[in-house]
C-alpha cells in the first residue's frame, strides 16, 4: 500500500468511532475510587496517530483519548479542578469499510489539580499476552510506517 493511496481522515469520525468502542470497557471503578465520574470525552484534546501497515486498505492506530471528569468526592471550596482521563491504546483501522478492529488498551491515566494547586494522579496500566511459547519461534516482522 501507498500513502498516495490511503484517503484523508476525518479526525472526528476516527475519535468518536474509537470511543464509541472502548468507552464500555473503561475502568469505571478506578475512576470512582478516587472520586470522580466520566463526564464526556473531549475530541478538541484527543489525538491518534495512523501507520501504513502490510494489511490491504486497514491502518494501525495509535490513540490518546481524554475524557474531562465531575469530582464527586470534594465539597464545593475544595473541588479538584482541571481533571481528565486519559487512555492510551491501539487499534487496526479498515477505512474502506470504516470500522476498528484488534482494539487494545494500554493505559488509563487520571490527573487534576488539588484545591491547593498540587497535581494530582493516578494510573491503571492493562497487560495482555497473546500468546506464550517456550523453545524457538520464528519472529513475524509487521510492516509499520507513520502516514
Amino acid at each position: 500500500m501507498l500513502k498516495s493511496d490511503v484517503p484523508e481522515l476525518d479526525k472526528t469520525s476516527i475519535i468518536l468511532g474509537i470511543d464509541a468502542e472502548i468507552i464500555s470497557r473503561l475502568d469505571r471503578d478506578f475512576v470512582s475510587e478516587i472520586g470522580f465520574e466520566i463526564v464526556e470525552l473531549s475530541q478538541y484534546l484527543s489525538s491518534f496517530s495512523a501507520f501504513i501497515t502490510e494489511a490491504r486498505n486497514k491502518l494501525a492506530i495509535e490513540f490518546e483519548l481524554k475524557y474531562h471528569f465531575s469530582d464527586f468526592q470534594s465539597i464545593k471550596e475544595n473541588e479538584r479542578q482541571n481533571s481528565i482521563l486519559i487512555v492510551e491504546g491501539e487499534c487496526m483501522y479498515d477505512y474502506t469499510e470504516q470500522n476498528f478492529s484488534d482494539i487494545s488498551l494500554r493505559r488509563e491515566t487520571a490527573n487534576w489539580l488539588e484545591a491547593d494547586g498540587s497535581l494530582g494522579r493516578r494510573g491503571d496500566v492493562y497487560l495482555s499476552v497473546s500468546a506464550c511459547l517456550l523453545g524457538n519461534e520464528e519472529v513475524q516482522y509487521k510492516f509499520r510506517e507513520p502516514l
